[in-house]
Formats: C-alpha cells, sequence, structure tokens
C-alpha cells in the first residue's frame, strides 16, 4: 500500500528490558537507492524472539539498549528507491531477514548464510519487525504468488530452515528420518522429508497436538516421549537399525544428545537444527566415530526462498495451517508468553498488523 501524508510516524513494540514491552510511535524512514520500504502486513513469533524477551540474550547476543524483535515476515511494497526494479506499489512479499555484506569470502560462494558482517533482523543491535515499517535491501524482498496468503509468506522464514536442513541430508526413498521436536521448523523437517522422498517419517515432541500435527503433515510414525523411551521407539520402528537422517530441532540441548547418536543409523547424517540454552553440547563421540556418522550445524538458511515460494504455490506446503493464534502489534507480550508456555495447544503465534 503506497505511503499518504497520514504515514510519517508509526508504533513499534519495543523491547525495554527483559519481560517488558512497550509501545512507542516513531517515524517512518526513507529508501535509499536500493532499498524498498516494506508495511509489515505479518510476523511470526520464533523461540529466539522468545529468548530474547525472556532473558534479553542468547548465547554471547545480547540486548543493550531497547529494541524491536521480530523477524519472520511478509509484508506490502510502499516505497522503493530509485534504482530499485522489478517491485511495483503494494506488492506482497516475503522478507528475508539476513542484510549480507556481499563481499565476503561466504557470500561469494553462496554460503550467506554464514557471512560475519551479517546484519539479522531481531538480533542485537539490528531492530526487528515488530513495527509497522522497514527498510529492506531489495535482494532480501521476494514477490508473493497469487493466492498466497500474508501469512504463509511470513511461514517462509521458519518454513525454509527445515528446507535448508533437508537439502543438507538429502533424505531419499527408503531411508528413514527422525525429526526431535515438531514446533514450526520441526514441521518443515517432517514436510521436507517427506518431499524428498523419505520413506519413514517418525516425530518425536512431548506435546501431542503437535505429534497430531506432524502426523497430517507426512509424519508415519509419533511418540511423545513423556510416555515412552524413545530411542526403543526408534530402534523398534527401524527393525534396529535407527535413522538415516535425524533433525535436532526442539533445543533440547544435553537432555537429547545421547538420542541423537544412539538413535542414528551406521553412516547417518545428522543436522543440528534446534537453538538449546546450554553452551555446550556433549556428545557421544566414540558412538559417533565408530558409526561413522556426519553431524551438521544447521546456521539459518541461503538461497531457499524462491523455491520454498513454488513449492507454497504448487500446494507442496501447507503453511497456513500452522497459524493457530493470531495478535495484534499491541498484544506482543501475550504472544510472547502464549508462545513460551505453549498454552492453548498453540503451534505458531501470529501478529498481524
Amino acid at each position: 500500500m503506497p505511503l499518504t501524508e497520514s504515514s510519517s510516524s508509526m508504533p513499534a513494540a519495543v523491547l525495554l528490558k527483559p519481560g517488558q514491552i512497550e509501545i512507542q510511535t516513531r517515524p517512518v524512514p526513507s529508501p535509499s537507492p536500493d532499498e524498498i520500504l516494506v508495511r509489515i502486513a505479518c510476523v511470526g513469533v520464533c523461540g529466539s524472539d522468545i529468548h530474547y524477551y525472556r532473558h534479553g540474550r542468547i548465547g554471547e547476543q545480547i540486548i543493550k539498549s531497547p529494541q524491536c524483535l521480530g523477524h519472520e515476515c511478509s509484508g506490502f511494497v510502499a516505497a522503493v528507491g530509485s534504482e530499485v526494479r522489478g517491485f511495483e506499489i503494494g506488492q506482497l512479499v516475503a522478507c528475508e531477514p539476513s542484510r549480507v555484506c556481499g563481499w565476503c569470502t561466504q557470500c561469494r560462494t553462496g554460503h550467506y548464510n554464514l557471512c560475519p558482517n551479517v546484519k539479522f533482523l531481531g538480533t542485537p543491535p539490528v531492530e526487528g519487525v515488530f513495527q509497522e515499517y522497514y527498510l529492506f535491501h531489495f535482494s532480501q524482498c521476494f514477490p508473493v504468488p497469487d493466492g498466497i496468503s500474508p501469512a504463509a509468506a511470513a511461514m517462509i522464514e521458519p518454513f525454509v530452515t527445515g528446507f535448508c536442513a533437508s537439502r543438507t541430508l538429502c533424505p531419499v526413498p527408503g531411508h528413514t528420518a527422525l525429526v526431535i521436536g515438531v514446533g514450526a521448523i520441526g514441521l518443515a523437517c517432517v514436510n521436507m522429508a517427506r518431499l524428498y522422498g523419505a520413506t519413514t517419517i517418525i516425530a518425536l515432541d512431548k506435546l501431542d497436538n503437535r505429534l497430531a500435527f506432524a502426523a497430517r503433515q507426512g509424519a508415519t510414525h509419533t511418540l511423545n516421549v513423556t510416555r515412552a523411551d524413545p530411542l526403543d521407539f526408534v530402534r523398534s520402528t527401524t527393525a534396529g537399525q535407527g535413522a538415516d537422517c535425524v533433525y535436532e530441532a526442539s533445543g533440547a540441548g544435553p537432555e537429547v544428545a545421547d538420542l541423537l547418536i544412539e538413535a542414528a543409523a551406521i553412516n547417518a547424517q545428522l543436522a543440528l537444527i534446534g537453538i538449546p540454552a546450554d553452551d555446550y553440547f556433549p556428545l557421544l563421540i566414540h558412538r559417533a566415530r565408530r558409526k561413522g556418522l556426519t553431524i551438521h550445524n544447521i546456521r539459518r538458511f541461503a538461497n531457499c526462498y524462491p523455491q520454498a515460494l513454488s513449492l507454497l504455490a504448487a500446494g507442496k506446503i501447507d503453511l497456513d495451517s500452522w497459524i493457530t493464534h493470531r495478535f495484534a502489534l499491541d498484544q506482543v507480550p501475550q504472544a510472547m508468553e502464549l508462545a513460551e508456555t505453549y498454552a492453548d495447544n498453540v503451534l505458531k503465534a501470529l501478529i498481524e498488523m
């Protein structure tokens, strides 16, 4: 939607300190020649947002001054810089949260998710998108095909993390995929394992509603780990062979470290995706070595948005159904509290502007 004379200021949900968010009024910025001003439509509440909201930090990334959180977003083009081509005012776009330098070795070789100069939305000191307007470099914006909702477009961001992990593990027909933790990113792993052709997809979680959802999106076997031993379940499901591809999407850290190694098949591929609260992640290294396991650390994603949007447009994935709760901008604290406590069978909380 185009800017109007009344668009000179905007509301923003600003984190003042852990557990305290205040709605403030800010000026609407203007795009530089290579930027697009986006009127934010939807923002998903991510686990990293909750970490910052509750603790003010994730590892060495510490919030030292008031800022907005939020990075899973879609919006409408409100203004374009003088050098930007290919975008129209009012066009719906999915917005990639990484603003990278473009000149480092990682960027030049296609691994821009590892850019050491990256500015990632909502990660201190970079402002996030819990505000009405935001400036993006044009390379961060992807036109959304007709028929895709702003909510689904915002869910592209958590989906592509699972997309990236599956592109790394590359399950094939005949493989067993094990997904530990089926929040949004775990569900993305389930979907991508299905699309890659994995024959057996095992989903583990502590919440029955998430397991039921995983079954609807492609998991062939599910287990609530509070009711039975997950290792026994994996072994019985795979005739003792273990899983060929293991996705750790829970962020449970040491709680699942042994399971990762023991549940993996010989020569399996493992993806560490979830962000644990602990700084150290102990592994049964000799078991891993004897099994010849390959362990991948998944750092966000790169070069995934166009393909993910194509899958969505083709009906291969359903991201609208991930949204279980919707909130207004002034309800960000309530959304955080709900998502943090897994209350009311929440899967994904969405902020709608």
